[in-house]
């Protein structure tokens, strides 16, 4: 095992990923592993995250979620690197897992032996997980902490009128409760689209979670207790919330 060694979980080739791997690149840590789930996993990570969906708030709400999916405005587009050109510039191995939480991939991710692992959007992993890496496991989560926790967090800093912006944190066995290493706060512009700003928060995210393994490397850095009685764990948002937290963004962008 390399002292500097990265490794990155996704269950997708996202634009958040590829991100990622480019600024890691840039940064002169590049991944030398990723750990892909494959076709059956991202549907399984689909069908879990709507499950959820359903079982707190019913059929209704799932179908409503699917529709506004759909129904999002396309944002400006930013330039995405293509998966297979990074793989081919940065020479990562592509680790394929069906289960993010399955006996194969901490089979895989032990024999690798990373020092540093780094969640791209996998949703929990299992604890004996994060204790492989001798440097530990990072994530970015879309919020500044402490504050919103758990999913639909631009929405529901919106609502509670919250700082914007992304922490990069250590991933422990709670949602978004690891020790904080570093965040950005952004505030939307003027004329700026929802779509757009979650965009461009999506593209910070990915550079401070390249910006924090850095750190992490080389041992420059000091993490921040995360003082979980100044956060609130939050879930899904239901249709009547993300109308109430696109109009208060609206507010928010008004000339």
């Amino acid at each position: 095992m390399s002292s500097n060694s990265i490794g990155v979980i996704a269950s997708a080739p996202t634009p958040y990923l590829r991100w990622l791997l480019a600024d890691l690149g840039a940064l002169g840590i590049p991944a030398r592993w990723v750990f892909l789930g494959s076709v059956a996993e991202r549907r399984l990570f689909a069908l879990r995250s709507l499950t959820r969906v359903r079982r707190r708030q019913g059929w209704v709400e799932v179908m409503s979620r699917l529709l506004d999916r759909r129904l999002l405005e396309p944002p400006r587009s930013q330039e995405v690197p293509s998966f297979a050109s990074l793989q081919h510039d940065e020479d990562f191995e592509v680790v394929e897992y069906d289960d993010v939480n399955g006996g194969r991939l901490l089979v895989d991710v032990m024999q690798r032996g990373p020092a540093l692992l780094l969640l791209a959007g996998c949703g929990m992993v299992e604890p004996s997980l994060l204790k492989m890496p001798s440097l530990g496991v990072l994530n970015c989560h879309p919020a500044l902490l402490p504050g919103a926790r758990g999913v639909d967090t631009l929405e529901w800093s919106l609502i509670d009128n919250l700082p914007l912006g992304v922490t990069a944190h250590f991933a422990v066995p709670a949602v978004d409760a690891g020790a904080i290493i570093l965040k950005r706060e952004l505030t939307p512009s003027v004329g700026e689209s929802l779509p757009e700003f979650r965009q461009r928060l999506l593209r910070t995210q990915a550079q401070c979670l390249a910006a924090s393994a850095s750190l992490v490397l080389s041992g420059e850095y000091t993490p921040q207790k995360h003082d979980l009685s100044r956060s609130t764990l939050f879930y899904a948002s239901r249709r009547a919330d993300r109308r109430l937290a696109e109009a208060k963004f609206a507010l928010l962008t008004k000339s």
